[in-house]
Formats: C-alpha cells, structure tokens, sequence
C-alpha cells in the first residue's frame, strides 16, 4: 500500500511515500523553490519527486495523508475561538484577524479542493482519496513509530496546531494514546518565538539564532522576574500568559503583544547592535525553556510508566533543551525527531494512516535521513561541462577530500541523496579542520555570510566519540547537544561554543561508509576523528539541493574546493 503524506498551507511545506509501512522517500519543499521554509507553498515539487523515487504516479496511491486535522475548522475550532475571546478579551485586532484567517484558510472543503485541484493539474493521476490527520498525533507517530522503541512517554510541542500547543502521549507497540494536552493559547512555541523576534530575528525561522545566543548571556534578576510572570510551572502543568505574546494589542510589525515592550524594554531591530541586555534576554528566554522541557519530561515519563522518551514538533529543534532533558531527567532511551518542524506531520500523517489501515505498527525504523533526490555521475558532469568548468575526477573522493580539509581548505561536500531535516548530515555540508582557531571566523565571513557569533557542528566517527565527549550517546542527527571533554575541548575550538557544548553527529560506517571514510583518513592526518560540517548554503537560503545550485553557491562564497560525486573542483 502507498501513502502519500503531506504538509501544506503553512510553514516547512513537505511530501514523503510510505510504502507497506516503510518510508521510500522524502523532501521539503524549500529545496526546490529555493525559498527557506517556502511558507504557505503546495508542495507539488515535492510530490513529484517522491512519485519519481517511488517509480509510480498517482493511480498506485491509495491516500493522501495530511498532517493537520482540517475537519476541526468547520465543527470545532469556531466554537473554540469564540469561547477563547469571552476568556480573553484583550485580543487584539492581529490575534482576531489570525483566528479569522486559520477558520478561512483550514476549512475542509477548501483544503480538499485545493489539494485535488493542485494534484489534478499536474496531471500525476488518478487523485486519490484524502485523510487529514490530527496534527498532534502526526507529530507523536513521526517520531515513536520511526524510534524503533517498544514503548515510550512521547511529547509534541510547538507553536500550534488545531487547538493544541503541547500533547504527551505513551507510545506502546502499535499504539499511541493521549495521556495529557495543553490548548492555545498556553504555548511554548509562541513563547520562544515571541522572544527570538524580541531580540531581532525572525519568528518562526530564526529560533534556532536565539538558541546560539543564549550562552553569550547571563542570569539578570530583572529579566527573570519577568519571565517568571510570561511562564511559569503551578503543580503539574506550566502556565503561558498570552498577554505577552500572542494576544493584546501588537506594535506595528510585531508578532508580540505591546505589553512585552512596555514591560521588558525596547525590542531590537534587525541589524542593530547586539548588547548585553538582548544577550541576557535570549539566555532567560533559553533557561525558561528548559526548566519547562524538564518538567514536561519527568511528567510525561510518569504519566506513561515509561523512562523512554520521543520528542516532535518544532520546539523540539531545541538542541540545548534536548541535552539537558538527556543528561538529568533520567531517561534510559531518548529518539528526537530531526524532522521536527511541521515538515515532519507528512510522514507521522502518513506513518499513522498506515497503523489504522492495517491495524500494525509502520515497519520503518529510522536509521538515517538520506531520503532526497540523488545525482547520477553522469548528471553531475553534464551539469559541470555545461558550466565550462575545470575538474578532475578522484579514485579515492574521501582521501582527495581529507587531504585538502587537513591543509585548512574550506571545502564543500555534495554526496548521494540529500538529507531530509534541517540539519546537513554529510551528503549536503561544508567541511573545514575543527582544530583551526579562527576557522569559525572565516567560514561564517567568507562563506556562511551570518552572524560571527553563530556555532558550527562537528561529525565524529562514532567508534571514538567517547574520548571527546562527555557521557556521550550515540547522536547521528545533530539534534541532541552534548558537553565537549575539557581536556580535548581546546584542540577543536572551531566547533565547540562559548559554553561547551556541541552538537554531533555521530557517524557510522555501516551507514555512511563514504563520510566515514572521510574522518577517518582525516583523523589518520590530523589525530582528531572529526570534521566541521554545517550546512551546503548560506543565511537566508536553504540547503542546495541539485548540482547546479551547488556550482552556483560554490563560486558565490568564498569555499575553496569542492567534490561533488567523484568529481573535483580546486579554485
């Protein structure tokens, strides 16, 4: 049986085919519109290619799965919003005029005809029939079903969806039952985002900023004070007061509640210098976070009778909250989704369809992200010829690579099918030596053009983690932060931040042989089994995708070498 699942009509737009329960492929659609998080965009391209790596088109698929309950919109969301507005009558015209938007944008008939009329003129079949699915629980299925875990406490938490904000759920073999739920507007999401666009960057996009600038910040007791009013824990259950947030009257271009500003100070502008006070608010915006996380851990690991734990929606990309619930909520197994953001309600919509079509557990267990389009050697040269460029072909693309990253070179890494997720995982990255004191500096000036202060990732080879990191996991994600060794943290000042800590991704040879190979002719040259790898782009653009956006991103930074396939490029 194949399910196609999708995300649409609001942020991270996405497609994957589930097939018999296993998952053949999938891709957001941003790597092909070019545009990051290609909001409100139908994920055509997207589908295409799913159709295309499937070998099928439309008349083989038996549902479109959505990751997004519409049917609520037309019998329960009206009546939720309304009874919402007696309780908060200090929304403000933004917050009405959004509620208005969602019951518009989410009504069912609309959501179906769209999807019908966009699969119908592309002509890609027969349009099968369409399932929504509760967003919530597309969230707890896209990360329990793929954990491979027995049973386990399962959390979703972001900004929201439908009428929630933060579920807990126990996953056991082929069931996932709701235990407990919070409702708009007491989220999470919109707290974290609210105070990212505070510090001048981007709601719905930039957390992530916010998360790297927190360790630049301190404890401030005024600060605090505050934020112990916006959110708070009473009992079992935090407390989110939207009157800072969501609702209230917003200041013109702002996506927060006036009250903030008038209470915490002037928001910064993009651009603007970053001082002190905006460094202090991002680490007690981060700290909140954190002591909320925990507290929804240890309670959803007591609700469930389980001390493993899977962790969905957009506020679990939180690498540094995901460390801390890791280390000190006593959990024996934790799985975080990597395609936490609503990308990934395309394949726990479809993963559950699977589970209530035939009554079993999806079969897929996740062992790697490599589910995007891939380039036959014969594309990527036709693509390098039609370029005029000048380029060598390697025997040994790993060893050529290693050699040139020992020497300090900045380098650009495009390998197999593209990574799904919004972290690059050695098919779509730029490598650089860890152990270069100022390599930090560079590749954020000359390459990444973004924010000096912004951290960089290591890959380790997974058999040697344990002498640079402490009490290390296996971590083959970059979505679970983890404390460098003190003792070795100085010979990799390029990938470790101002705190410690770093973000790994462990690498297995059995998974990722080529890669593998890489750091480890690496390690034979340097003594140090890692690389930097971020992402193949720079700020503002998303992950490249084919070979020529490779090219074009190659000579538009200041990278000096690439291997693309068995290809090389020297500048």
């Amino acid at each position: 049986m194949n399910i196609l699942g999708i995300s649409t009509f609001g942020y991270n737009p996405a497609a994957c085919l589930i097939r018999d329960g296993e998952l053949i492929a999938f891709v957001e659609e941003e790597r092909f519109t070019r545009v990051k998080t290609a909001h409100g965009a139908f994920p055509l391209h997207s589908i295409r290619y799913c159709l295309r790596a499937g070998a099928i088109n439309l008349d083989a698929v038996k549902f479109v799965a959505m990751g997004w309950d519409a049917g609520k919109y037309r019998t329960f969301m009206p009546d939720f919003f309304e009874k919402s507005r007696a309780r908060y009558p200090e929304k403000g015209a933004a917050t009405l005029a959004w509620e208005k938007n969602c019951l518009a944008v989410y009504d069912p008939e609309r959501v179906e005809r769209v999807i019908r009329e966009q699969l119908s003129a592309a002509k890609l079949g027969s349009v099968p029939e369409i399932r929504f699915i509760d967003h919530h629980l597309s969230h707890a299925a896209s990360t329990f079903f793929p954990s491979g875990l027995r049973d386990s406490a399962i959390i979703t938490i972001d900004g929201s969806g439908e009428d929630r904000t933060t579920c807990v759920y126990r996953g056991d073999g082929a069931d996932i039952r709701e235990l407990e739920h919070y409702q708009i507007p007491q989220s999470l999401g919109w707290f974290y985002s609210t105070m990212t666009q505070f510090c001048g960057f981007k709601h719905n996009m930039d957390e992530g900023k916010l998360m790297g600038l927190a360790p630049y910040g301190a404890s401030h007791a005024t600060i605090r004070s505050l934020m112990d009013r916006i959110a708070t824990i009473r009992g079992d259950r935090y407390e989110i007061d939207p009157t800072y947030t969501y609702y209230g009257e917003h200041a013109p271009g702002r996506g927060f509640a006036k009250k903030l500003a008038d209470q915490l100070g002037s928001p910064r502008n993009a651009g603007e210098p970053l001082t002190d006070f905006y460094r202090n608010v991002a680490w007690e915006a981060q700290d909140k976070l954190e002591q909320i996380g925990m507290h929804l851990a240890r309670r959803a690991m007591q609700l469930a009778g389980s001390t493993n734990l899977c962790l969905s929606g957009g506020v679990a990309l939180n690498c540094k909250m995901n460390g801390l619930i890791n280390q000190r909520a006593g959990v024996s197994e934790l799985f975080v989704q990597p395609i936490s953001s609503d990308a990934g309600t395309a394949l726990g919509a479809a993963l559950w369809l699977h589970r209530t079509e035939t009554g079993q557990r999806p079969t897929f267990t996740q062992r790697h992200m490599y589910y995007g389009p891939g380039y036959e050697s014969d594309d990527i040269e036709r693509v390098l010829k039609a370029c005029k460029l000048r380029y060598t072909r390697s025997r040994d693309v790993a060893k050529d690579m290693a050699d040139r990253l020992a020497a300090g070179k900045l380098a650009a890494w495009f390998q197999g099918r593209m990574e799904a997720g919004p972290r690059a995982l050695g098919h779509r990255s730029i490598l650089a030596h860890p152990g270069i004191a100022d390599m930090k500096a560079k590749l954020n000036g000359e390459v990444k053009h973004r924010e000096m202060w912004r951290p960089f990732c290591p890959s380790f080879l997974t058999e040697k983690r344990h002498d640079w990191l402490l009490d290390s996991d296996d971590a083959p994600y970059m979505i679970v932060a983890q404390q460098a060794n003190p003792d070795r943290a100085a010979r990799i000042p390029a990938v470790v931040h101002v705190d410690g800590s770093v973000r790994p991704q462990t690498v297995q040879r059995e998974i990722e042989p080529l890669y593998h190979s890489l750091i480890a002719h690496f390690d034979a040259l340097t003594g140090v089994p890692l690389v930097l790898n971020t992402s193949f782009n720079i700020m503002g653009e998303p992950v490249i995708c084919g070979p020529d956006e490779a090219v074009r991103c190659f000579y538009s930074t200041g990278l000096d070498t690439m291997a693309i396939g068995d290809f090389l490029i020297d500048k």
